[in-house]
C-alpha cells in the first residue's frame, strides 16, 4: 500500500492492521522487491505498541534520555525531519537486540512555549538537553526499528 513519507513522497509498504489506529504497523522494505531489510514504523497517536525497552507514543523526552542513560541530539522542530533522533550518542539505545537500531520522532507539547520553540526549530540539531528542548516537553510521536544499514 502507498503511504506517504516526509516531503509528501509517497512509498510502499505492508501495511499490517491498517483500519486499526492501535495496532497499525507498517513495514517499509530497503529491497522492497525482496521484501528484505525491514524497518517498522509506529505513528498512530493511539497506537499500544511498545518496543522491548517500555517505549511508548507519548513517552517524555527526559524518559527516552534516561533509558538512553545520556543525552542524545534530535532536528529542530517545524520542518518534515523535525523532532527526529540523530542517534543515541553511544548510550542504551544506540543498538538494540538483534543488531536493531531505534529511531524516535518527537513532537512539541501542546501549549510548548513559543520562545522556547521558536530556539529549537529549523534544520539544526539540538542536545536533549538543550534547555529550550526541555522547555517545549517533546513527546515520542513515530517508532522506527529497523536492521542492516
Amino acid at each position: 500500500m502507498d503511504v506517504v513519507e516526509a516531503e509528501g513522497e509517497k512509498t510502499k509498504a505492508t501495511v499490517v492492521f491498517s483500519g486499526d489506529r492501535k495496532r497499525r504497523l507498517e513495514f517499509h522494505w530497503r529491497e522492497s522487491k525482496a521484501r528484505r531489510i525491514p524497518e517498522v514504523r509506529i505513528w498512530a497517536d493511539e497506537s499500544t505498541w511498545k518496543t522491548a525497552q517500555g517505549i511508548a507514543m507519548g513517552a517524555s523526552l527526559e524518559r527516552i534520555v534516561e533509558l538512553n542513560g545520556k543525552p542524545f541530539d534530535l532536528a529542530g522542530f517545524g520542518w518534515d525531519y523535525g523532532g527526529i533522533s540523530k542517534g543515541f550518542a553511544g548510550g542504551k539505545l544506540e543498538t538494540l537486540p538483534g543488531g536493531c537500531w531505534l529511531s524516535l520522532g518527537f513532537s512539541a507539547s501542546t501549549g510548548a512555549p513559543d520562545e522556547a520553540y521558536s530556539k529549537v526549530t529549523g534544520d539544526e540539531t539540538f542536545s536533549s538537553d538543550d534547555p529550550n528542548m526541555r522547555a517545549v516537553k517533546p513527546k515520542v510521536t513515530t517508532i522506527t526499528i529497523g536492521w542492516g544499514e
